[in-house]
């Protein structure tokens, strides 16, 4: 009896797999997806970086992966994301300022009218503001500790000893840091020229001493790792937005 219940139940956990696998990869139609174009500029002082087109790269890469959108790029340079490819200098990336949403870029008709003709109707607008570090203070707390000490004496002179310590430090302060990257995005209808929303997002990573494994070094590391960060930040936002308010629900 319990075999036959036991085989049920698992009868039960394998359809529900099933159903849910297939559910999760049902594809919607390529007319309901949301079509959009990621464009991306840079108006930092480090241009010479390419953070433009890394960013583009990494946008593209994500939003493609996700079932409900159509990226339509036409820029095929494509970078990988655990490198800087020719080396670039990192260490002249300075202090990173506070950095308030620009105004709206205007969108003409002459705009509009080549986004229409490659078939968009929305635009994943995004402007780099600002890239740098930024120092903080980082506060940490040492827990007490309890030393037991057992010390045996020489054949002479025979002594055996137990000494008990305690130790309390009240803890401290560090500097740590910071590699941000600062992009205003805008998520603009080709159709009328409007921006639907528009925000800033912001990805921060700590810098460490020594660079993680497949990361020439530690300045690059944390660089690259701040553009994924907004990137991962931008695809769900733009993820959600779309969700909600564009894809056509279809049965």
């Amino acid at each position: 009896m319990f075999r036959k219940i036991f085989l049920l139940g698992l009868t039960l956990i394998l359809f529900c797999q099933v159903a849910l696998a297939k559910d999760k990869s049902k594809e919607i139609p390529i007319e309901d997806k949301v079509k959009i174009f990621v464009e991306v500029s840079d108006i930092t002082n480090f241009v010479e970086l390419e953070t433009d087109f890394r960013l583009q790269s990494m946008l593209t890469k994500n939003l493609t992966t996700q079932n409900i959108f159509n990226v339509i790029n036409t820029d095929e340079k494509i970078f990988d994301a655990m490198t800087l490819g020719e080396k670039k200098s990192m260490s002249n990336v300075g202090e990173l300022l506070i950095f308030t949403p620009t105004a709206d870029e205007s969108f003409d008709e002459d705009a509009q009218i080549k986004y229409k003709n490659l078939g968009v109707d929305y635009i994943l607008r995004c402007k780099i503001l600002g890239l740098g570090v930024e120092q903080i203070i980082e506060g940490y707390n040492d827990s007490p500790g309890i030393g037991i000490g057992i010390g045996i004496g020489n054949s002479r002179h025979s002594r055996f000893g137990i000494g008990i310590g305690t130790g309390i430090n009240v803890g401290g302060s560090r500097k740590r840091t910071i590699y941000c990257a600062v992009v205003q995005v805008q998520f603009v209808k080709v159709e009328t020229g409007t921006t639907l929303w528009r925000q800033n997002v912001i990805g921060q990573v700590k810098l460490k001493k020594d660079p993680s494994k497949g990361y020439d070094d530690a300045s690059d590391e944390a660089y690259l790792k701040s553009l994924q960060e907004v990137t991962k930040d931008i695809v769900k936002r733009t993820t959600d937005y779309s969700k909600k308010f564009l894809v056509s629900k279809t049965e």
